[in-house]
Order: structure tokens, then sequence, then C-alpha cells
């Protein structure tokens, strides 16, 4: 669970980097789109580092600092739906719930603020299909940086990246009225 708070709170920096980043691309982009909308494609921007820094980047940052080989002689890879699950059940209930929980909630921001800031993707099956092939880019690229490649993560990341378009279409029922919903997402008032 502690490596979980750690990458929270990792995010929350790498969010804030990222909204000091972004400020002079606010500055020209004021008068196009308002600063609510302009806020969903940052923290789209921001979700997707976010994700890339707890899968990839970390493991490679680590290997260059540390002396680590990013092209580690070991590569995993299970290609058998839930074995790494039932293995980690075997091992530890409570381990391999957060394990699950981590791969699925990684992803539920991301299918919540991909619809609302990119409108094609305002349908289920293209939203879906989004998380899919990052989550699949990004078991491929752990496979090849030393970490395990599995089949589970892919599974439970898109599952994940499910309920955040839900959860989006939730709100744009419950908020669709609202002014500010509305400028977030882009939609006329």
């Amino acid at each position: 669970m502690g490596d979980i708070l750690g990458y929270v709170l990792i995010g929350f920096i790498l969010m804030a980097a990222v909204a000091i980043l972004y400020l002079p691309v606010y500055l020209v982009l004021r008068k196009k789109f308002c600063f609510l909308r302009q806020m969903s494609f940052l923290l789209l921007i921001g979700c997707c580092l976010i994700i890339l820094l707890a899968t990839v980047l970390i493991s490679v940052f680590l290997g260059m600092t540390e002396g680590l080989d990013a092209m580690a002689v070991r590569h995993d890879i299970n290609m058998i739906p839930l074995r790494w699950t039932a293995e980690e059940w075997a091992m530890g209930r409570e381990e391999m719930l957060t394990q699950v929980a981590a791969n699925v909630v990684m992803f539920i921001p991301f299918g919540f603020i991909l619809p609302a800031a990119l409108p094609v993707f305002r349908r289920f099956f293209r939203t879906m299909l989004c998380a899919a092939c990052f989550s699949f880019l990004i078991e491929f690229a752990q496979y090849f940086i030393g970490r395990s490649s599995d089949i589970d993560d892919f599974l439970q990341n898109t599952i994940g990246g499910v309920i955040g378009y839900l959860i989006f279409l939730l709100f744009s029922k419950l908020f669709q009225t609202s002014r500010i919903w509305r400028k977030f997402t882009g939609r006329p008032l």
C-alpha cells in the first residue's frame, strides 16, 4: 500500500511540474480555449505521464541512475489470463488485491479524462480500445526493460479504463446542464 501512496505523491509532484511547464501554452491558447477546457487537456497529459512513470519510466530512470541494465537479460511474459493472479493469491491475498487494485485504479482517471478532453473518444468502444492499446504498449515496453509483461495487467488496466469511461458517462448525465462541466468537456453552453 505504501508503494501506491508513493506513486500518488510522485503523481502530484509530476502534475505540478506539468502545470508549470504548461503555463506558456495556456497564455498562448487562452483566447481560443477557456481555462477549464485547457485543464482537461492538461489532466490528460499528466495522467498519461503518471501512468508511464509508474509502469515504465521509473525502471528506465533507475537503470540510468543506479547502473541497472535497462535491457536486462531476464524477460518474463505471461499470456495465460489469471495465472499470475492465482499465483499471487496463493502467496498472499493482500499483495494480490493491492496489485489488482493498483492496475485497475491506475487507468480509471485515463478512462475518465480521455473522453472529456477528446470528443472523438466519447464512444465506449473507442475509449476501451484506446485504454487497451495504451496498456498493451506499456506491457510491451516492460518486457524490453527487464520487467514482466502480463496479460492480467493488460486486462486489469483495460477494465480500469472502462470504469473511468462509465464514470465519465455518469458525470455527463448528472452535470449535463452545468456550465463548468460543459466548459471542461468543450460542449456548447
